[in-house]
């Protein structure tokens, strides 16, 4: 059997009407001695049993009494059977409790009947089949007689109506037990005078064949049953055309064909001729509108269908309508909305106060409506909307009122001068977008033909949107449901595979006026970064000097391409520095106002299935996207940065007098390396801590069930989690795990347990006597100038604590550069391109060949073990000429000034005002006095602001993929291992290269 195609009318209700309650006996089984009543749904008992009024020798049977396996009990019944009525010229009665005669008299309203030994059956001699006439068919049927007690004694025949007949075995075509016309099928059956499908406008003819009155068409496919019209519809050809069309952008194999539907070329001509030539409303008429209705909807409301052009056409020539709706005519169902989308979307007809809890005068669950129709316009009824849709509703009778709000429908395939208006490319296009009322979740009659079932229209998404008003948001704008449909083909589905289907209810607030909001605020976001960007591009662009013999020049051309490299770099850091705080305040203004709400004042936005660029969370994907690769890239620069850098260690010490080598003991050099190689794949916060912390919270005690767009801490069920809610839920947890371990190294641990890393390194290199140069960039890096006060490093235990014990009574030479106040040693050094210059001069002799920037160590055989060490000595040599200013320069690029940051240079950091001039103003070096932290960006330990929002956005972007807090956790802490282990290693070669100490001295 064929599955009917459903057509849903939804409407909304504020109450639920109260039910009669009926006690249904368990699994419908009575007690032994009573059967069930299938009238009044009840148990009742048995009656007694009766005797035959056949002779005491006929044969009894005993029948049991259920009827269609719902009757239960012990009933029984004795019969009398034919063959024992037949022998005495009799036939069993119609309840088989006893022998009646044929009738041998004739009366006015009866004839008699004769008795077929044979079939032991009466029979009135009707005519046989015979070719068509065109005139009724004249046949009569066996009637049972009572006397006056109401017992049956004869069996007479009875003329039939007019159009009539009786249907006789003798009727069946061979290999069948049924009888075929018209359509309909045929059970012999004497006492019966059997009707055409059409009964008032059709009659048998003299060869039994329905055919239809004089003045009526035959309508109709044969193998559903044919039925006559008085007049064609005005709309009379091509109707059983129906056009497969579905948008090619919805996601879904796209499908554009025709097909000659069975059920339209059936259902149609009546439907549209009844519904046009209206014969009141106690016929057909109403059925047939419903079921016009019906073939338009499944037409995908194509004006240009024949059924929607007949439907469009009838409703023109009415003019009375229901309940003062000009859409809704009288006699017709309401189809269309001809109020534009802004109107309907907006109606502010709902005056029902709503509230997350309950409370006086409020709706805090929702009920809605179905109206129920068959695809031939018969009204099943109207029941609550509950899992129809395969998603959970609710129903409450605390408010008593009658009142119903018609839902407006948005289908998506709703096609329009061959267009599909409703599907929109933008949250704004929605000028042409066209609602209706009636809608189907299954179309499995449309695609049939007379080869079978070809193809099947199903719903594949069906969103409930319950949006609130943006002025009250306690009460609710007009709730629409949204379908997209998708076509199946014979040859693309077999049946045995799913079909995968998404329905949900969104309740959601219109946020029209908060974007309006976000992208002015985005505008000057924008700008500012620009500004930024300027700032710190040309700043850079400023102190890229070479050296060349006719004085130093600007570095590269304006479009090189380590100007767009860096121009690139610094574009990305500065957008995630902007949008990472700007993003999170956003979810987080509705993560704190959705989840902390009371009274209805925020919902989220609506989470569209039907959108792609315009659904209100693209935005957030697509920032968290980029800020998570734009901080990766970024992350990754700096790390390749500070593996490039140049880091230089000048050794003060002398060698001692009396001693016959001139060289100085190497352990104060390697300490001092060894130091800084573990300084630069270190952290500040711990990131294991971290995890563990996200852990507890997001595993242990279930908190990243916050991300539920549901308006409370309490849940009791899983679902889908939002990502704008769970980027606020994820970055508040890292920001108490980060800001918890912050207080305890600065307030505590810092404070009163241990000193600071930049502190105790600073020390260390001055109780060993050697300063450090790390240049980041060609002309720019950091000076930690740590020449000891001491007469000598290389002294015992005894000798070392008294000279600190000096130092500390005020007995020696304050430490610091000489030129700079409160004995700063810590430096921002911008180099001369001479200096530059010099120093690559001495790199290229220990690396011959080589890219100052290279990484690799030559072959360390003896000869280039000499080299190396007279390459360090002659720039131990350099430097500490070049700090001392001994002997005098005699060049300018070997001068430098060091003074304290203007206030601007300190708090933009940016390049000072002697680089920011001509060439000639840039040939000197400078020194500008800075805190202990400075030089800290050549390590990790300096960057690490950048690492915690890798780390948050490493999390976020693994939670989007994954969707699981602990996959989340592991990538992350996978990512941080990649970035150590990388910083680690390259971190050493570049170290053993730069400073040129062999690795064999550096610890791992």
């Amino acid at each position: 059997m064929a599955k009917v195609t459903i057509i849903l009318l939804l409407l909304f209700q504020q109450s639920q009407s109260e039910i009669t309650s009926v006690p249904l006996p368990r699994n419908l089984q009575c007690p032994s001695s009573q059967i069930f009543d299938y009238a009044g749904l009840t148990c009742f008992p048995c009656e007694s049993t009766s005797s035959c009024g056949c002779s005491p020798n006929s044969l009894q049977t005993n029948v049991d009494c259920s009827v269609e396996s719902l009757w239960q009990g012990n009933c029984v019944d004795i019969s009398c059977s034919p063959e024992e009525c037949g022998l005495s010229d009799q036939v069993a009665s119609l309840s088989k409790q006893s022998c009646v005669s044929c009738s041998t008299e004739q009366s006015i309203v009866s004839e008699s009947s004769q008795y077929d030994a044979t079939s032991n059956q009466c029979t009135c001699n009707n005519p046989a089949k015979g070719p068509s006439t065109g005139s009724p068919v004249a046949t009569k049927k066996l009637v049972e007689v009572y006397n006056g007690a109401g017992l049956p004694i004869r069996m007479d025949c009875l003329t039939c109506p007019e159009g009539t007949a009786v249907i006789g075995d003798n009727l069946y075509e061979d290999g069948h037990q049924f009888f075929v016309s018209a359509g309909r099928k045929y059970i012999a059956d004497p006492y019966t005078c059997a009707s055409c499908p059409d009964p008032l406008n059709m009659f048998f003819d003299t060869d039994f064949s329905c055919v239809c009155a004089e003045g009526y068409l035959l309508t109709g496919e044969e193998s559903k049953g044919q039925t006559c019209i008085k007049n064609s519809p005005s709309i009379s050809s091509g109707y059983s055309r129906v056009r497969f069309q579905d948008p090619t952008f919805l996601g879904t194999e796209s499908f554009d064909f025709n097909l000659d539907s069975i059920t339209f070329s059936h259902l149609y001509l009546k439907a549209a001729s009844e519904c046009e030539y209206f014969k009141g409303t106690s016929g057909n008429s109403l059925r047939s509108c419903q079921a016009l209705a019906n073939l338009c909807v499944m037409s995908m409301y194509d004006e240009d269908a024949p059924a929607c052009k007949q439907f469009e056409a009838i409703s023109q020539r009415r003019v009375e309508t229901y309940h003062n709706q000009e859409d809704w005519k009288y006699t017709l169902p309401w189809l269309y909305y001809r109020d534009e989308a802004d109107y309907i979307e907006n109606d502010k007809g709902i005056n029902m106060k709503v509230s997350f809890h309950a409370k006086a005068n409020h709706v805090n669950i929702l009920s809605f409506k179905l109206a129920k129709f068959t695809v031939n316009g018969t009204f099943v009824g109207i029941e609550d909307l509950t899992n129809q849709f395969d998603s959970e509703a609710c129903s409450d009778d605390s408010i008593q009122s009658d009142c119903l709000y018609p839902v407006p429908v948005f289908n998506r395939n709703l096609v329009r001068d061959n267009k599909f208006p409703n599907v929109n490319q933008q949250l704004d296009d929605d000028l042409d977008d066209t609602y209706t009322r009636r809608f189907f979740l299954f179309d499995n009659q449309s695609g049939r033909t007379s080869a079978g079932l070809d193809a099947m229209r199903y719903a594949k998404k069906v969103v409930l949107q319950i949006p609130t008003q943006s002025e009250n948001p306690s009460k609710l704008y007009p709730p629409k449901l949204i379908l997209e449909y998708a076509t199946t083909t014979s040859g693309s589905w077999t049946g045995e595979e799913g079909i995968i289907l998404l329905s949900k209810v969104e309740y959601s607030h219109k946020t029209e006026n908060f974007w309006a909001s976000i992208q002015i605020m985005i505008g000057f976001i924008l700008a500012f970064a620009v500004v930024i960007f300027g700032v710190r591009m040309n700043s850079w662009q400023s102190r890229q000097r070479t050296y060349s013999a006719e004085g130093p020049s600007a570095a590269g051309s304006i479009l090189g391409l380590h100007f767009m490299l860096h121009g690139f770099m610094i574009a990305c850091h500065t957008f995630v520095m902007l949008f990472f705080s700007f993003t999170f305040m956003i979810c987080l203004y509705w993560f704190v106002f959705f989840k902390l709400q009371n009274e209805v004042f925020l919902l989220l936005p609506s989470e569209s299935e039907f959108h792609g660029v315009t659904n209100e969370y693209y935005f957030f994907d697509v920032s968290f996207r980029l800020l998570f690769w734009c901080q990766t890239i970024c992350v990754a620069f700096k790390i390749v940065q500070q593996c490039r850098s140049d880091i230089i260690f000048v050794d003060w010490e002398r060698p001692k007098r009396g001693k016959t080598s001139s060289s100085v003991p190497m352990w104060r050099l390697a300490t001092v390396a060894n130091e800084f190689n573990r300084m630069q794949s270190k952290r500040r916060s711990s990131i294991e801590f971290s995890l563990i912390l996200m852990a507890f919270f997001m595993l242990g005690l279930g908190q990243h069930k916050n991300a539920l767009p549901q308006p409370n801490f309490y849940y009791n069920q899983q679902g889908k989690e939002n990502i704008a809610l769970a980027f606020a839920n994820a970055v508040l947890f890292w920001l108490i795990s980060w800001t918890f371990q912050w207080l305890w190294r600065f307030v505590i641990y810092e404070r009163y347990i241990n000193e600071p890393p930049t502190t105790k390194f600073v020390d260390l290199c001055t109780v060993c006597n050697i300063s450090v140069f790390v240049l980041l960039e060609n002309n720019k890096g950091y000076y930690l100038h740590c020449k000891s006060p001491y007469a000598t490093s290389d002294c015992s235990m005894e000798e070392l604590l008294d000279n600190l014990k000096r130092e500390g009574a005020g007995h020696m030479i304050e430490r610091g550069l000489d030129g700079a106040t409160c004995g700063c040693q810590t430096f921002d050094f911008f180099a001369s391109p001479l200096f530059r210059h010099q120093i690559s001069k001495i790199y290229s002799y220990a690396m011959p060949g080589q890219h100052r920037h290279s990484s690799q160590r030559p072959n360390n055989d003896q000869r280039e073990g000499n080299e190396i060490s007279l390459a360090r000595a002659e720039l131990t040599l350099f430097l500490q000429s070049f700090i001392d200013k001994q002997p005098i320069p005699s060049r300018d690029g070997l001068r430098y000034i060091v003074r304290e940051p203007w206030l601007a240079e300190r708090l933009l950091s940016v390049t000072p005002a002697e680089f920011r001039g001509n060439a000639d103003s840039c040939s000197l070096s400078t020194f500008l006095q800075s805190t202990q932290e400075g030089f800290l960006t050549a390590t990790l330990l300096g960057i690490e602001v950048d690492l915690f929002l890798h780390d948050v956005l490493t999390y976020n972007a693994a939670n989007l993929a994954f969707g699981h807090a602990g996959i989340s956790i592991f990538c992350t802490y996978i990512m941080h291992q990649c970035r150590t282990f990388l910083r680690s290693w390259y971190g050493k070669k570049n170290l053993s290269s730069k400073s040129l100490i062999d690795a064999k001295f550096l610890g791992s």
